[in-house]
C-alpha cells in the first residue's frame, strides 16, 4: 500500500510539473495546442474514462486492502483494471479504421492495430480468473501480445523521433516504452511463479513515472485546449493506451510480494493415553 501511494504521489507531482512546463514554455513558443484542430469527442471521452479509472482503482484498493494476495490485486480492483486496459487497447486498435484519414493505413499502423487488438483480448481473458478466484494456469502467456505491442511501438518511436531536433522532446516517451517492455516481460515471469519480483517492481515504478511525465500532461493539454489532428500526430492513441495501463501498473506495485494471510492451524486432538 505504501509503495502505491509513494509512486502515485511522485507521478502526480511530475505530471503537474510537466503540464505546467508545457503550458508556460512549449506552448508560448510554438502555439502547438492553440493552432491545432480540436481533438475528437470520442478521444477525450476515452481519456476521461481512463483517468477516472486510475482514481477508482486506487479507491477500491484502499477499501479492499485487507485482502492479501501474492501477485494478484483485490478482485474488484483487478476486474476494473483489466477492463480499462482492454478498452484502451481496443480503442487504439479500431480507431484508425473508422476515423477519417487522408490515405490508407500504412504497414506500421496495421501491425500496431493488430497487436493492440490481441493485447485487448489478452486482458479480457484475465477477467474470469479474478472474477471467479480461480487460476486456470497459463496466464504468463497473455503478456506476450502486450510485450510485442510495447516493443513494436518503441521501435516505431525510435525510428520516427531520433533526429537531433526531436530526440529530447520524445525522450520521455522512449523511456516509458522501454520500461513498459521490461515490465511486461517480468510480469509474465511473475505470473509463471518465478521469483523475479524486484525487477517487476522497478520496471513498474519506471513505467508509471515516465508515463505520468510524458503521456498524461500531453493528453490533459489536449483535453482542455486543442491539438493537431489525431492521425497527423498519430501517437495520441499510443499515449491513450499508456494512460489506460496506469491502473494495472499501480495495482502491480501495490500487490507484488504481498503474502497470503495464513490461517492458524487447528490443533490436532491428542491421542488417548496408552495408545
Amino acid at each position: 500500500m505504501k509503495r502505491m501511494l509513494s509512486i502515485l504521489a511522485a507521478s502526480v507531482a511530475i505530471a503537474v510539473f510537466r503540464t505546467y512546463v508545457i503550458l508556460t514554455s512549449v506552448e508560448q513558443q510554438t502555439g502547438f495546442y492553440i493552432t491545432g484542430a480540436k481533438a475528437p469527442l470520442w478521444f477525450n471521452a476515452a481519456l476521461i474514462v481512463m483517468l477516472a479509472a486510475v482514481a477508482l482503482v486506487c479507491f477500491v484498493w484502499v477499501r479492499d486492502r485487507k485482502v492479501r494476495t501474492v501477485v494478484r490485486p483485490p478482485k474488484t480492483a483487478a476486474i476494473v483494471t483489466y477492463a480499462v486496459v482492454a478498452a484502451g487497447f481496443f480503442v487504439a486498435a479500431v480507431a484508425p479504421l473508422f476515423h477519417a484519414r487522408t490515405g490508407p493505413l500504412g504497414v506500421t499502423s496495421w501491425v500496431t492495430a493488430v497487436l493492440a487488438l490481441l493485447s485487448a483480448f489478452c486482458f479480457v481473458l484475465y477477467i474470469p480468473s479474478f472474477a471467479t478466484g480461480k487460476n486456470p494456469g497459463g496466464l504468463c502467456y497473455f503478456t506476450i501480445a502486450p510485450t510485442a505491442w510495447a516493443a513494436f511501438t518503441l521501435f516505431v518511436t525510435f525510428l520516427n523521433f531520433t533526429t537531433v531536433a526531436t530526440i529530447s522532446e520524445y525522450l520521455l516517451d522512449t523511456a516509458a516504452l522501454s520500461f513498459l517492455v521490461l515490465f511486461f516481460y517480468y510480469d509474465g515471469v511473475a505470473k509463471a511463479d518465478l521469483p523475479n519480483s524486484n525487477p517487476l517492481l522497478a520496471t513498474a515504478f519506471g513505467a508509471t513515472f515516465f508515463i505520468c511525465a510524458s503521456s498524461v500532461p500531453k493528453l490533459i493539454c489536449q483535453l482542455f485546449f486543442q491539438e493537431r489532428p489525431i492521425f497527423v500526430e498519430p501517437f495520441g492513441l499510443q499515449h491513450l493506451v499508456l494512460v489506460a495501463l496506469l491502473p494495472y501498473l499501480l495495482t502491480t506495485v501495490a500487490s507484488v510480494r504481498r503474502v497470503p494471510v495464513e490461517q492458524p492451524d487447528e490443533a490436532e486432538p491428542e491421542a488417548p493415553a496408552g495408545e
